[in-house]
């Protein structure tokens, strides 16, 4: 039997058609992968995946939706990793938003025209030092995004995420919540309470809130003791570390929540806003109306032993038992309000009691400190975080930080006549009108918040610290007040805490006779390559006893052949 050499055409045609069938199936698996997008995400966190409340913002787009990224084409070298897993982001949210979602790329331009006119769509530049012709120099980039929708237009002045080593997830947040901001025709309003000593919501330490909350929100503050009622139509209502809130301005918070509304109350029975004297106790005004829904604000300041926040001392960074780091192990971890958050941080917090008793809304512990933490009262002239202090280990247990109620509230004036609204000042001002009977029982689902402590809302703890890489407890403030809003569907595209999971081995710890350390070091660098190695040696084989099985056959076949 003559067998044809390899060179024989109908071998040259066997093998274009195999390499035209691979072509085909590379291009459909492409398209496929453009109309279906899927990844495979096995971090704890779905930190590399966008959330499942992006993926229906998407695709419930009612008109076309269009991105448009100005990034500079002549990015540093350390920036091109974080370039391509931007438009990897990118093209991520093509695929989910269809034909409703249209993805351009401009080039910002290098000319000083095309710049100025990127600049005008409120894209600001970025200074970085490159390295150019051996020498170090000062180069201007551009990395911003625009999304227009139905003739609106939000633009991303700066991308955070084209920083070195930043995660690009993190964009995700940012830009769907200018996808949400386009498509909403009227935001809900949030309003700060004033008037009481509160922290003032155009202040600079307020800042970064306002900054963050204004992208989903229309802001306003509002002091109601003038007997004017809290507008129906308000998201939420924080109020902010009071002091001796009237009854009048009580009494329109009380109506506000009992009528359906939402309340953030930051509560503080220790004044800590003086930098240069002691902290000292103070009343809020509203002790008795907390009491009437279950809740109690203690008189101490809280010190957690166990898990203390890192803060700045000089150019040191010490550990502070005074700011706890309330973390996953001592929360609700089923609330919608903590999902997918780490920790949170809480200066100079006092604890709150919930009351045991027949309440409307009984309230709930929403974040506890740990079982090393106690309760210091007065006086307070020291509070260095460096020096110890001797404590009785019997004092330790646990304190709630912060607590949620829901539910139809039962008003605090029920029983009593609504208080009487103080007269204006001046000749000409007339009497104030009297203030509307109660409404005693709520008929819509109210929401309320009480936390001990204000200071969780200021820049220090906000925007944290540069060793930290990243906001602290901005995603709690927002997740605490899009609950508050009823606006959940923003938390769930909050950015997500990347949490270091190292490997927790004892110092004697062994495998295979050898330390453990140096094992897992050894099997991390050269593991994958003896893996990759180990697979192709059982692949060949593999094939080779496959050839030798054909080659049996077939001289099998010849001799039962042969005459």
């Amino acid at each position: 039997m003559v067998t044809q050499p390899r060179s024989h055409p109908r071998y040259g045609l066997n093998a274009l058609v195999a390499f035209a069938a691979a072509v085909g199936i590379l291009i459909l698996m492409n398209f496929l992968g453009t109309r279906h997008f899927w990844r495979l995400d096995v971090t704890e966190e779905k930190s590399q995946t966008l959330s499942p409340k992006t993926h229906e913002i998407l695709r419930g787009l009612q008109d076309l939706c269009t991105l448009k990224t100005y990034i500079s084409r002549d990015l540093p070298p350390e920036m091109l990793p974080s370039r391509a897993r931007i438009e990897d982001l990118l093209r991520e949210y093509e695929a989910y938003g269809g034909a409703h979602l249209l993805l351009e790329e401009v080039d910002p331009g290098s000319t000083d025209e095309e710049k100025q006119k990127t600049q005008s769509l409120g894209i600001q530049p970025l200074q970085f030092f490159v390295r150019r012709n051996d020498k170090q120099e000062a180069a201007t980039f551009f990395a911003g995004l625009t999304v227009s929708y139905g003739g609106k237009t939000e633009t991303i002045p700066v991308i955070q995420a084209i920083a070195p080593g930043a995660n690009a997830i993190d964009l995700e947040y940012d830009l769907t919540q200018a996808i949400l901001k386009v498509t909403t025709r009227t935001p809900k309003k949030i309003i700060f309470l004033k008037g009481h000593n509160e922290r003032e919501m155009y202040s600079q330490e307020m800042k970064p809130l306002r900054e963050e909350l204004e992208k989903m929100y229309d802001l306003s503050d509002l002091n109601p003791n003038d007997g004017k009622p809290i507008p129906e139509d308000t998201a939420a209502v924080i109020v902010a570390g009071p002091k001796d809130i009237d009854d009048v301005s009580e009494y329109a918070l009380d109506q506000y929540l009992v009528k359906g509304g939402s309340l953030l109350l930051c509560l503080e029975a220790i004044d800590t806003s003086n930098e240069r004297m002691p902290p000292s106790p103070q009343t809020t005004g509203l002790e008795d109306w907390c009491q009437s829904q279950g809740v109690r604000l203690l008189s101490g300041l809280l010190r957690d032993e166990e898990s203390p926040k890192s803060v700045p001392l000089g150019p040191f960074m010490a550990e502070y038992p005074y700011w706890p780091l309330a973390r996953r192990d001592h929360w609700d971890r089923d609330h919608f309000i903590l999902q997918r958050l780490q920790s949170v941080t809480f200066p100079w917090v006092t604890g709150i009691e919930l009351l045991e008793g027949k309440f409307a809304c009984p309230p709930r512990a929403l974040i506890k400190s740990t079982e090393h933490t106690w309760e210091r009262h007065e006086p307070f002239n020291d509070l260095q975080p460096l020096k110890p202090i001797r404590v009785d280990k019997n004092d330790f247990r646990q304190f709630t930080l912060a607590a949620t109620a829901s539910g139809k509230f039962h008003s605090f004036y029920a029983d009593k006549s609504p208080p009487i609204p103080k007269p204006p000042e001046g000749p000409d001002a007339k009497p104030p009108d009297p203030l509307p009977p109660p409404v005693k029982d709520g008929e819509k689902e109210g929401r309320l918040v009480v936390v001990g402590d204000a200071d969780f809302l200021l820049a220090d703890t906000m925007l944290g610290w540069p060793e930290q890489g990243r906001p602290n407890n901005t995603p709690f403030v927002l997740n605490l007040v899009d609950w508050l809003a009823r606006n959940e569907e923003a938390a769930g595209i909050r950015p997500r805490d990347i949490t270091a999971r190292p490997l927790k081995i004892e110092d004697d710890e062994t495998l295979f006779g050898l330390q453990a350390t140096t094992v897992y070091k050894v099997g991390g660098i050269a593991g994958m390559p003896l893996l990759v190695a180990l697979l192709g040696l059982v692949r060949w084989l593999w094939r080779r006893s496959q050839t030798n099985r054909f080659l049996t056959r077939l001289a099998i076949a010849k001799a039962a052949a042969a005459p």
